[in-house]
């Protein structure tokens, strides 16, 4: 019987094991539409003359965005809920959209390690202000950040496909460093 008991251990801490270093992770998203989901950051009575407003969004989670504005630009960078002092990834995302612009939250067993948001560059306003660039913006958060990377939008009809690939990619190779 002792016997018995031993070898179901075993097999059973031998089939924990194996299923904690072949953990399986289901990616998925969430979305943060800006153009509906965001509000002013401050109160106009609390910029100095000249001093541009910036936008809070919705974020997911303990999650905020932040979108800043500059005479030619505009920045996105996610902050912690409660501690905006707290910056998640630097330097932030330029040329961000906040008319129609949309962020995925990239998820992995519905916790979020990444998003994924469009960018677009322009040339000088001397020059015409022409789209040069249009880009979707990978990057990780916290323990995460080593996930960082862009897939150009240019006749690129799969680069969402691509950005998320690239995402859960990167997720992997942190989560099992040795295995790729």
């Amino acid at each position: 019987m002792f016997k018995l008991i031993v070898v179901i251990f075993s097999l059973a801490s031998a089939a924990t094991m194996a299923y904690a270093q072949n953990t399986f992770v289901t990616f998925s998203s969430t979305y943060t539409y800006l153009s509906k989901e965001c509000k002013w950051a401050y109160p106009e009575s609390d910029l100095a003359e000249g001093q541009d407003n910036a936008l809070v969004c919705n974020g997911f989670g303990k999650y905020h965005i932040y979108i800043y504005f500059s005479a030619m630009d505009s920045h996105l960078s996610i902050r912690l809920k409660g501690n905006p002092d707290k910056v998640i990834f630097n330097p932030a995302v330029r040329g961000i959209n906040d008319k129609e612009g949309v962020v995925e939250w990239r998820k992995a067993n519905g916790n979020p390690f990444a998003i994924i948001v469009r960018s677009k560059e322009y040339s000088n306003p001397e020059e015409g202000s022409k789209l040069i660039k249009e880009s979707l913006i990978i990057r990780g958060l916290e323990q995460y950040s080593g996930i960082s990377g862009s897939v150009s939008l240019r006749n690129n009809k799969h680069a969402n496909e691509e950005a998320r690939k690239l995402a859960d990619d990167g997720y992997n190779k942190i989560l099992h460093p040795t295995s790729r």
